[in-house]
């Protein structure tokens, strides 16, 4: 069969990850990053992922598992995407062994990497549901030292996961809180 041709079990679950890719889109900030938390959840216990935060949707042939960042345990859960397929980003894929999304899920993609390193303000500008003036009033009543730089007690996932996974929580219901 020709790489470009799904089987109908494939073709099946892409429809499936359409949906939960739909349903992302649609989702408000706060319950992207609720659901990245949760894509990053399966990716952790999943024996064919390992979390690097340096990394979007990289497989490492020495494991036999495929790196992922916050951003890329999204790509994992809900997208057609294969552990053995690395992610080109905004260029045109070129056989089976990578893949590229649209250029919203690019832009989506960046707001999450942006968020995991702790620049909240820029997620939500980048994430673009929200005008500029409502992202400086939320930015400023979180972070009046700076609502430009790392939001207050950012932890870096590979200094402590489970801090990280508290910090992102309380970000997404502060902005829940906010009506984002």
């Amino acid at each position: 069969m020709p790489w470009n041709r799904l089987s109908p079990r494939v073709a099946s679950k892409n429809r499936m990850n359409g949906a939960r890719a739909e349903a992302f889109l649609l989702a408000s900030p706060s319950a992207k990053i609720d659901m990245a938390l949760a894509d990053l959840e399966v990716a952790e216990r999943s024996p064919g992922y390992a979390i690097d935060m340096e990394t979007w949707h990289t497989p490492e042939r020495s494991s036999n598992r495929c790196l992922v960042c916050f951003a890329g345990a999204v790509m994992a859960s809900r997208h057609g995407i294969q552990p053995h397929q690395v992610y080109v980003g905004p260029l045109p894929a070129d056989g089976p062994g990578e893949f590229a999304l649209s250029a919203r899920w690019d832009d989506i993609f960046t707001a999450l990497d942006q968020f995991r390193c702790g620049f909240v303000a820029a997620y939500l500008a980048r994430e673009g549901t929200m005008p500029a003036e409502q992202i400086d009033a939320f930015a400023r009543a979180q972070s009046p030292r700076d609502p430009s730089g790392r939001f207050p007690g950012h932890v870096e996932y590979a200094d402590d996961a489970e801090a990280f996974r508290r910090w992102a929580q309380s970000m997404a219901d502060r902005m829940r809180t906010a009506g984002y």
